[in-house]
């Protein structure tokens, strides 16, 4: 019986050791597959990590860029600004104070009246990129070149009513409606002749303004050539220094200014209104990048985590 009971007992021990063998097995492998699945997703981590690290590092370079271009802007926004400005006062100052005055009151009244149709000074739509023949469009236009073009003469009539109710100064208008040009032959473009429209770039909406200014000159290698195409053409000969032959024989010229040419300033005018102008669309536009880089752009506290050592 003894020996019965003992073999009983180590056969239930072995039983218990049995179970105990097959659970810690089983924890074994549990802990094994749990070690494995943590190696996946530590690896997945860290792939992450250098995911969002390396994303953040082009972000953030991205805007240390935009932060650069947004400081030489401010430098070159400063300096179109001054030369804007620099060129405005010179052409305000070779024309005289009721001319100027009723130039600004004419572009305040339109603001301030929401008035349509005024196209704007004649300077303001003529071009002549050819700084040659800047003497020989000024001459020929004179004091023209500041005469306000109007779609109609309601429309000047209009300006014109607020501007002598304030008495804010003298505006010439030249409505497109009223105005009337004639066909002209010209001569052949030669490198001896070339008709002052042929140098000159503009809207063909503004056309009877144009022409009606500049249609009847000629620009004319000299002053015989000039009076020679006067009286063959009916036409006003203008040399590149601005010696003039009109059509009725009339000689003009001497001594003039090219420190004060007002095509001159009127051309740079509008060349660094508009560099102004395009320099602080990108400044703004430089702007909103910078702004919605950095709210993209990925926090450190967005991946807290201790770059993972390589699995043992």
């Amino acid at each position: 019986m003894a020996q019965q009971q003992q073999a009983n007992d180590l056969e239930s021990q072995i039983n218990n050791l049995t179970q105990s063998i097959e659970r810690v097995s089983g924890e074994i492998q549990n802990t094994r597959n749990k070690l494995e699945q943590r190696k996946v997703n530590l690896e997945e981590m860290n792939n992450q990590y250098n995911e969002l690290k390396a994303q953040r590092d082009k972000l953030t370079d991205q805007r240390k860029e935009l932060w650069r271009e947004d400081a030489q802007l401010d430098t070159k926004l400063i300096n179109a600004r001054e030369q804007w400005k620099s060129n405005e006062r010179a052409l305000a100052s070779s024309m005289d104070k009721k001319t100027n005055n009723g130039l600004n009151a004419v572009k305040r009244i339109v603001e301030q009246y929401r008035i349509k149709g005024v196209l704007g000074p004649l300077y303001e739509l003529v071009d002549c990129t050819d700084p040659n023949k800047w003497t020989a469009v000024e001459v020929t236009a004179g004091q023209s070149l500041f005469h306000v073009v109007v779609d109609t003469d309601d429309t000047a009539t209009k300006v014109l009513d607020v501007l002598n109710r304030e008495q804010s100064g003298r505006v010439t208008f030249m409505p497109l409606n009223r105005l009337r040009t004639k066909t002209l032959e010209y001569p052949e473009s030669n490198d001896k002749v070339i008709p002052m429209m042929n140098v000159l770039k503009f809207d063909k909406a503004y056309t009877k303004a144009i022409e009606q200014v500049f249609g009847r000159s000629v620009i004319c290698v000299d002053l015989n050539v000039a009076a020679t195409l006067a009286k063959s053409h009916d036409l006003d000969g203008i040399t590149l220094d601005g010696d003039r032959v009109d059509r009725k024989g009339a000689l003009t010229g001497g001594y003039l200014d090219v420190r004060r040419r007002r095509l001159e300033a009127a051309t740079n005018l509008k060349k660094w209104r508009k560099e102004y102008q395009d320099l602080d669309n990108r400044a703004k536009d430089v702007k909103n990048e910078i702004t919605l880089l950095s709210l993209n752009t990925p926090r450190s506290t967005d991946y807290s985590y201790t770059e993972p050592n390589a699995a043992h």
